[in-house]
This record gives structure tokens, C-alpha cells and sequence, in this order.
């Protein structure tokens, strides 16, 4: 699989450079292809890309509340909240590795939720009634994991080469799914849903998207023993 996103060099998109592509903490690997941050600082309305222009527009008022570090949005089901990009946001499904990662803190079991999504295509879904989670790749879900309920987790999600949907809560044991087959038909990232449904309940915080697979090390660094860790690392 390719590592490119669309011919876009990492930290720039579509020929011009991120706000703080030139802020990189020497030594660390986590910049190399990085394609998208959000912070989520904000306290209402877009919600801008620190690495590229993938902004994230605000549907139906989502706010803010105290994140993992800053601020974080923070999202109410019932009031069908969501945070989504205009053009993509992310990787390419079909040709590229790519990771998704971010923090949440969920606060309700009711119905499914999905914090994260490419609509049908790809993210994750808390499942109804329970505090477990999974990771899905086009008809491929993983397995569940548990979480703490109302307190904040760490999500990673990637797909590579054996074309294995994997993610890891905490940096924790990974989890990995059955050999998938790639979807591609959704051109926008979600926040807060799964496109028009399934809506989420809490706060999410630290957003990113690579376009290759972080190894184990690059996770655990994100993860920093619980701290978390913003950008540019």
C-alpha cells in the first residue's frame, strides 16, 4: 500500500503548508505522515487542522468542555452533534496504511455510538448498552474491547498491508480483525458520528490521521503513560 495522500506531502495539503508544519519536536517520528490534527481547542463553531486544511465544520452547536489537554469538543446524541470535514479529512480507504487516534470520554451506553467515522466505510462504534468499543474496516468489525465509562480513553485504529483492521484502547494488546475489504465511498471524516446516525455521547479530544501504520512505539508515545500528547509533539 502506498504511504502518499494523493501526492500531498505530510504536514502540507494541497500545496500549502500547515500553520505549524515547521514546529516538530526533534526526535520524534510522529510527524511523518501526519495528515491531519485537531486539538479541539475551540469552544464552538470550525474546529481548524493544525497540520493541514482539512477544518472541521460544526453541525448543530457542538461545544467544548475540559479535554485531555486544553479543551476538547464536546458532544450531545440527542441533539445530533457532529464535527465533519469537506473533503475528506483523512487517507485514501482503498490504496493507503493509514491510523486513526484520538482520546474520548463517553458518557452514556445509550444506542450505538460512533466517535469516530467514514460514515460506512471505516471508524469505530461503542456498542449499544455497553461500555466496549470496536474497530471496523468497510463489513470487518473487530472485536470488542471494555473502557471505563466517563473517563478518558485512548483509541488507536490502523489498517496495512494484510489489509487487518487493528486497533488498541490504552496501549493496550492490540486487537486484530479478519482480512477486510476496502470500501471507499464516503469522502468526508466524522466527529461525533456515523455520517447522519448513531450519534455520540461526551467529549473528544487530540485527533489524528496518519497515512501509514505507527508502529507500537509511536502509539505508546501518543499514549504517554495516560498524559497524552498534543501536537507537535
Amino acid at each position: 500500500m502506498s504511504s502518499t495522500f494523493h501526492g500531498i506531502t505530510p504536514g502540507v495539503a494541497f500545496g500549502k503548508p500547515g500553520p505549524f508544519a515547521a514546529l516538530v519536536a526533534a526526535g520524534s517520528t510522529l510527524p511523518t505522515g501526519l495528515v491531519s490534527w485537531w486539538n479541539l481547542d475551540e469552544e464552538s463553531g470550525v474546529r481548524y487542522d493544525a497540520v493541514g486544511s482539512n477544518d472541521l465544520t460544526d453541525g448543530n452547536t457542538v461545544l467544548y468542555a475540559a479535554g485531555k489537554i486544553g479543551n476538547a469538543a464536546s458532544f450531545v446524541k440527542a441533539n445530533s452533534e457532529r464535527l465533519f470535514s469537506a473533503v475528506g479529512g483523512a487517507v485514501n480507504l482503498l490504496n493507503d496504511n493509514y491510523t486513526y487516534a484520538f482520546w474520548m470520554k463517553n458518557t452514556s451506553t445509550t444506542g450505538y455510538q460512533f466517535p469516530l467515522s467514514r460514515a460506512n466505510d471505516a471508524g469505530f462504534r461503542r456498542e449499544t448498552g455497553a461500555s466496549t468499543i470496536r474497530f471496523f474496516v468497510g463489513a470487518t468489525f473487530t472485536a470488542t474491547t471494555s473502557f471505563s465509562q466517563d473517563e478518558w480513553v485512548f483509541v488507536a485504529g490502523w489498517i496495512g498491508d494484510d489489509d487487518k483492521p487493528t486497533f488498541s484502547v490504552n496501549d493496550g494488546t492490540p486487537i486484530v480483525g479478519a482480512a477486510a475489504t476496502r470500501v471507499y465511498n464516503s469522502s468526508r471524516l466524522f466527529l461525533g458520528t456515523q455520517g447522519t446516525t448513531n450519534y455520540y455521547d461526551g467529549e473528544l479530544d487530540l485527533v489524528g490521521v496518519w497515512n501509514r501504520v505507527l508502529t507500537a512505539a509511536e502509539i505508546t508515545e501518543l499514549y504517554n503513560t495516560g498524559a497524552g500528547k498534543d501536537y507537535p509533539f
